[in-house]
Order: C-alpha cells, then sequence, then structure tokens
C-alpha cells in the first residue's frame, strides 16, 4: 500500500477518534516526515508550544518522529508521558516489516486540573498569580482519566488502526504479523520487569500496569507465549534465586524466603518442594555434600 494510502486510512482513523473521544490525533508519515494535524493546526495551539519560551524544553516536533521510532523499536509500548506530564497514545504501523507510519492521539491529563497545576504547572514553571486562573481554565478544556481509562483509549486506538490498515500481503498474514509482534516484545518487556522485580510483592496487576496494558489481556498472552502462567513464572524465577543463595551464601531459610520476594516461609517451602523434589533445607544438604565430594 502506498504511503499516501497508509496516511488516509490513518487520517480516517484518527478523525473517527477524535469525534469519539475529543481527543486530538496525529497521523504520521515517518518517511516523509510529514503530519496530519486532527483538528487542524492544533498542535500550534497546544500546551508545550505556548509554554517552550518560559521552559526552555525543546517541543519542536522533530520529538513526535522520535518517539514513534523509539516506541517502535524499544519498548513496543504504545502509552507514553511527554515531558509536561501528559499522557499521549502512539500505535505504529508497519508495511513489509518496515515502520513506516504511526497514529498518535493525545494529550490526555491524567490528574485533576487543579492538582496538576499544583503538583506540576506551578512548581515547574512558577507563573505569575493573574495567569493561574487562566491556566485552569485552559487545564479544564484538555481530556482527561485515570491510567486505567487511557490504556483502554490505546486499546481501541490500536484496534481502529490493525482493522483499517491493510498492507502487501493478505488480511490474516497481516493480523499474525502485527499480533506477533506486539505479543512477542511485550512478554520481553514482562520478563524484563519480572528479573528486576522478583524480590518485591509484585502481582500480575502490577506487571500490566507496568506495560501499559490489561490484565486480563496480558494473562492471556502470556500464557500462550510461555506456557505457563505469570505467578508460576514468578516463582521459578524467585526459586532459582533461592536455589543460587542456598548454595552460595550462609544465609538462612527464612532469609533466603524473604530476599527472593516470599512473604511466607510455608508458602516459600511449599513451592520449592514442588519444584525441586526435596525442601531448601534438604536441598542446601545436598549441594553442600555435593560441593564437599567434589573438592
Amino acid at each position: 500500500m502506498s504511503s499516501s494510502a497508509i496516511m488516509s486510512k490513518l487520517r480516517h482513523v484518527g478523525e473517527l477518534f477524535y469525534v469519539t473521544t475529543h481527543i486530538c490525533t496525529l497521523a504520521i508519515d515517518l518517511g516523509n516526515r510529514k503530519l496530519v494535524e486532527i483538528p487542524k493546526n492544533h498542535l500550534n495551539n497546544c500546551l508545550c508550544q505556548r509554554m517552550r519560551s518560559i521552559t526552555g524544553i525543546d517541543a519542536s516536533f522533530d520529538h513526535v518522529y522520535n518517539l514513534c521510532t523509539m516506541t517502535a523499536n524499544i519498548n513496543r509500548q504504545i502509552i507514553y508521558r511527554c515531558p509536561y506530564d501528559f499522557f499521549n497514545i502512539i500505535v505504529p504501523v508497519f508495511e513489509d516489516n518496515q515502520l513506516v507510519a504511526a497514529l498518535q492521539g493525545g494529550p490526555i491529563l491524567t490528574y485533576k486540573p487543579e492538582v496538576y497545576l499544583e503538583k506540576v504547572l506551578i512548581p515547574y514553571w512558577n507563573p505569575k498569580e493573574e495567569y493561574i486562573p487562566l491556566l485552569l481554565e485552559e487545564l479544564s478544556t484538555y481530556p482527561s482519566g485515570d491510567i486505567n481509562h487511557v490504556i483502554a483509549l490505546s486499546e481501541i486506538m490500536s484496534s481502529l488502526v490493525h482493522a483499517d490498515h491493510i498492507d502487501t500481503r493478505s488480511r490474516q498474514e497481516s493480523d499474525d504479523f502485527s499480533e506477533h509482534e506486539q505479543c512477542s516484545n511485550l512478554i520481553v518487556s514482562i520478563l524484563n520487569f519480572v528479573t528486576a522485580n522478583y524480590a518485591e510483592n509484585i502481582t500480575l496487576g502490577d506487571a500490566a500496569k507496568y506495560a501499559y496494558v490489561n490484565p486480563s489481556h496480558l494473562s492471556r498472552i502470556f500464557n500462550r507465549e510461555m506456557n505457563c502462567n505469570f505467578r508460576s513464572y514468578l516463582n521459578g524465577i524467585r526459586i532459582e534465586k533461592a536455589k543460587d543463595l542456598l548454595c552460595r551464601s550462609e544465609l538462612n531459610i527464612v532469609e533466603i524466603c524473604n530476599r527472593v520476594g516470599f512473604c511466607d516461609q510455608s508458602y516459600f517451602n511449599k513451592i520449592f518442594k514442588q519444584m525441586e523434589r526435596v525442601t531448601p533445607g534438604q536441598y542446601r544438604k545436598q549441594t553442600q555434600a555435593q560441593w564437599a565430594h567434589r573438592s
């Protein structure tokens, strides 16, 4: 499909999204570095453009293209927070396995206007007192909602883009490719999250919030990609870390249990025995005996 045809599709979806949600959108042609604003000229009226001279933050449109590339090629997440603490949505579009375009929606305010004014705008910009009522009135015009609302909107936008976009392959092939790319990178992101946070009291909900996806969607994709559920995978990581500590440290079992993220020792013992067929204490004795025999 030509770039003009893809942009036409994105413009159509962007217009539909704007009409139904009042969230401004951008159809972005990465190859030709062109933007289609919906509604027209809304970027010139956005808060970051008006406040640029005060904050000193570069609000040129180059960051839009850079964010599209980052979103598609690094973390694959379609939600990002801008330097002004607004949320935006980006849905990347691929043609013959290449990132060619994207649809962006936003900004979306996840604070109440008065809270944003107090916590972000006033400390950061230090506006004159007479400007505060005007700024509060301006903030009240932005679409708003909590992060769960933003997640739901991102899923709607993604569904609309994928439903409307057709590349040079068949519809079924395109859908399979899109789903495979998104899921694989989503799971990589979640596995990295688990590796970094296994010692904390994390849940599937925490992982979903980290990746900006719905928990039920993450659960379904995780089970399919990993052939186990999130809790089983997390417990497996914790048990492997516990085995290493049992072998290489003199920490007692209660300390090891707490250090790898289990809050209850009896549950730790139960999961350990299920996976290793011995208790943590028996495992330590066995490995110590093996090391003694080798030396």
